[in-house]
């Protein structure tokens, strides 16, 4: 991708409603707009310092106005943002429809939240500035970017209103047009006419004495000796011109004379010896004044000259400054976008940073905005979206079926890491499917059962109507080889075999509770569960048979284990358990009904002989082996979905912000957080013990590699062999908390600790309120603020390569300690090996998917 160039920079933005510029006579953006960019700045201002530190130019330009700088095609939000943060000064058309723009309102409340709240202008257009003055412009901000209610804010305000405070004219000439239809004397126009081009005057004048930073007074005394000097210089002009045109015409009388008297040869010859020496006298003054005017040219060429370099050296001065800010911009921006999910548009606020400002922050919210290793997405060519449906992904992780109306998509990973991606025509009714572990799909399609093998073969379709022609409902499968299913029609249950045989019912029975749907199978299909809405839940085996009952659960999740275990966890939140014996036993019942989640509920999952229950707010596990066994619980302020898949070392729960919780599985310690899927999660699974797959209701099936990148004292013991104490290679420096030393200097309060970059361009601080905190350079400027586990931050360090930050914590009162640890991707081109000619974008995307593939193989193997 080729880089974009560097952004204009402006002296100042112009914020205003679109209906006060279209009435003739009142077009006043366009007007103010042309009065400033084509203003005089007085000559013995020009260059000189203001009380801000800024030079005066010769001109104010350029002004930045949505209506010409914007392209007819634009995407407002970020192109006007950007024009606010290269804009020196904000300027404000108020009137009564300005204060009705939320444009107006949000434009002046950014550009008080990035710092510039002693640069807003105001020009009153009509009404009473109570009345006309938009709420961002009457109130400050606090650190936070909030409007501040309680405390009134004093812009400088021009006035263009007439003198009975009504809307005025941009001219003088305009408003003695809108007289002279009253009726009103000539002579009170013309005194009213005057009184108005004086203010109208006077306005522009204080708006541009704003902008230039000097005093209104000086700047109007000025602007009077300026226009009168120029009135002068025309005079002086004029008078040469004349001169000039006298020796002409008496160069033309005398040869007139000497043409009319050369009979009177004496006299005529003395005439012209005297006409000669008085046109010789007019030539040498001619040269001399020819002569000083090219020195007065070559003084102003080489003034002009000396303008053009410091100009080129200020513009360059300011790229670097708007650099520098777009730069603080957008790591705010991808940081925020970033907690919010929306990794997409977080990696493309990072890449329009320029490249020399990419520093650790950047290379850190990077590796946020792609932690997936690689990804498929479902994309129809007419542009419609594809959809994940229930059950989607299959238990493998490595197959996952999409539906759009007309077609259904299945794609697969390869062993060398390649997906493959499969399209069969449907019919438009299809609403449901599932997936088995052999790759097998079946979904319902106009009343019947339609099955395709993994090879792309299709059995064809089988009716499945119910008892009352009912239409089927579901379809699941109940063994891992896909050759045993199960519908839902109406009040019975459908059991199919299918092969390449072809397939064929092999028992009808009716359900046991009323509206009972499939819950789990065994991994052989021999044991198969069906839970009710409200009624209690169903034990089936293989061909229908009864095998054991729930009474009195309610929308039950269910699971089971290799041995035959079976749990039960309902709507309440309650689980029991079935052991192979037959026997029931009840590891908790909270007793809490909490039936308002009737969708979220409780989902169950089995890892060898530990059991793992999810709730909307918590993740439990119980170790059955024991006899009192202990609970691991998982806490969760944002409600949990149903989604949730387990391996041996970490369990993965689905929140409802869509993002994927990670914690590991023998203490319940969640590790990571990963936000990917636009929408919410439809399925997860883990095709390996250290890569999760996930499908989402946006079309696309994403991998992630979870990182152990936290570790956990306990309440009774420390961590002892700490990995950033035993590891002085890797970690030269790391920093203890001194509680009797004083915070470093130009620190938050409560800092404890502070550590620098190797390459010192970073700083990192920590201390009693727990958050790490990453600053620039000295440390005055605030980066982004890293997450934490602990309450009270305790130790810092970075490793020796700069790439990585270390981390210690614990919690006050219960003897938990933590250490944690945050890195960055590479991000120079270097680093990265890529070409200074390559995209560097498409580089670096690229190494993702070759990192899943060779993820992906290692797994394989």
């Amino acid at each position: 991708m080729e880089a974009q160039p560097p952004p204009r920079s402006f002296w100042c933005f112009i914020s205003y409603r679109h209906a006060d510029n279209k009435e003739p006579g009142r077009q006043w953006a366009t007007w103010l707009h042309q009065q400033i960019e084509t203003y005089e700045v007085p000559s013995d201002l020009v260059g000189t310092v203001n009380g801000r530190g800024d030079t005066i130019p010769e001109r104010i330009f350029p002004v930045f106005r949505d209506e010409d700088e914007l392209p007819a095609n634009a995407d407002l939000a970020s192109p006007i943002y950007r024009a606010l943060d290269v804009s020196k000064f904000l300027v404000v058309l108020c009137s009564p429809r300005a204060v009705q723009s939320s444009y107006v309102a949000d434009e002046i409340l950014y550009y008080k939240r990035i710092g510039r709240s002693d640069r807003v202008l105001a020009a009153v257009l009509d009404g009473e500035p109570r009345d006309s003055f938009p709420k961002p412009l009457r109130h400050p901000v606090d650190a936070s970017g909030a409007l501040i209610e309680s405390e009134h804010a004093e812009p400088i305000a021009a006035d263009f209103r007439l003198a009975d405070d009504s809307q005025g004219w941009t001219s003088p000439e305009a408003y003695r047009q809108a007289l002279e239809g009253q009726g009103i004397p000539r002579k009170e126009i013309e005194r009213l006419v005057s009184e108005y081009r004086g203010r109208l005057e006077l306005g522009k004048l204080k708006i541009i004495a704003g902008v230039l930073g000097l005093p209104l007074g000086t700047l109007t005394q000025r602007d009077k000796v300026y226009q009168l000097e120029k009135e002068r210089r025309r005079a002086r002009i004029f008078r040469r011109v004349t001169a000039a045109m006298a020796v002409l015409l008496v160069a033309a009388i005398a040869g007139g004379v000497f043409a009319s008297l050369k009979q009177r040869e004496a006299e005529t010859q003395r005439r012209a010896a005297v006409a000669a020496k008085d046109a010789e006298t007019a030539q040498r003054t001619l040269a001399e004044s020819r002569r000083v005017e090219a020195e007065e040219a070559r003084g102003v060429a080489e003034t002009r000259r000396t303008e053009a370099e410091q100009a080129q050296t200020l513009a360059e001065q300011r790229r670097l400054e708007s650099e520098s800010r777009l730069a603080k911009s957008n790591i705010l921006l991808a940081d925020r976008l970033a907690r919010e999910g929306n990794t997409l548009g977080a990696a493309n606020a990072l890449w329009e940073i320029p490249e020399h400002e990419r520093q650790w922050d950047w290379g850190y919210l990077l590796g946020k905005a792609y932690p997936e290793t690689g990804y498929v997405s479902m994309a129809p060519t007419d542009g419609s979206p594809f959809y994940a449906l229930e059950s989607s992904l299959a238990p493998d992780g490595r197959r996952a079926v999409f539906w759009n109306a007309g077609q259904l998509k299945t794609a697969r990973v390869e062993p060398d890491g390649t997906v493959l991606v499969d399209a069969f025509k449907v019919k438009p009714s299809v609403a449901t499917a599932a997936i088995s572990r052999s790759g097998t799909v079946a979904f319902l399609e106009e009343g019947a059962l339609r099955v395709i093998t993994a090879n792309g073969r299709d059995l064809g379709s089988l009716p499945m109507t119910g008892q009352d022609d009912e239409e089927p409902e579901s379809v699941s499968f109940l063994n891992d080889a896909g050759t045993l299913l199960v519908v839902k029609s109406g009040e019975m249950w459908h059991l199919v075999h299918a092969d390449l045989d072809g397939m064929h019912e092999t028992n009808r029975v009716a359900e046991n509770f009323e509206q009972e749907a499939f819950a789990a199978t065994s991994a052989d299909g021999h044991r198969w569960v069906a839970a009710s809405i409200d009624t209690g839940a169903t034990v089936y085996d293989e061909e229908g048979h009864i095998v054991d009952k729930f009474p009195g659960v309610w929308r039950a999740q269910a699971a089971i284990s290799a041995n035959g275990t079976i749990a039960i966890a309902d709507i309440s939140e309650a689980v029991t358990v079935r052991m192979p014996d037959g026997k029931h036993r009840k590891l908790e019942d909270k007793g809490e009904g909490v039936i308002a989640h009737l969708t979220n509920g409780s989902t169950v999952c089995w890892v060898g002989r530990r059991l793992v229950v999810r709730t909307v707010h918590q993740v439990r596990v119980w170790d059955l082996d024991l006899k009192e066994p202990p609970v691991w619980v998982w806490e969760f302020p944002t409600e949990t979905t149903d989604k949730m898949a387990v391996s041996d070392k970490w369990i993965a729960v689905s929140l409802a912000n869509n993002a994927i919780a990670v914690s590991r599985t023998d203490d319940l310690q969640e590790v990571e957080r990963f936000l990917g899927h636009d929408g919410l999660v439809a399925d997860l699974r883990f095709p390996f013990t250290d890569l999760l797959a996930s499908v989402g209701s946006d079309g696309t099936m994403r991998f992630w590699i979870p990182h152990d990148r936290v570790r956990m004292g306990t309440q009774t013991s420390e961590i002892k062999d700490s990995l950033f104490k035993n590891d002085p290679d890797t970690w030269p420096k790391f920093a203890k908390e001194n509680s009797d030393a004083e915070p470093p200097a130009g620190s938050p309060a409560g800092t404890r600790v502070k550590v620098a970059t190797p390459d010192g361009k970073f700083l990192a601080s920590t201390g009693e309120d727990g958050q790490v905190r990453l600053w620039k350079g000295d440390g005055s400027e605030p980066s982004i603020v890293l997450p934490c586990l602990g309450k009270r931050g305790t130790g810092l360090g970075f490793s020796a390569d700069g790439r990585r930050l270390g981390g210690t914590s614990y919690v006050p009162g219960e003897f938990l300690d933590f250490e944690q640890e945050w890195s960055t991707e590479p991000w120079t081109r270097s680093q990265l090996g890529i070409d200074a000619t390559a995209d560097w974008r498409k580089a670096y995307e690229t190494q993702f998917d070759e990192r899943f593939k060779t993820e992906w193989r290692k797994r394989v193997k």
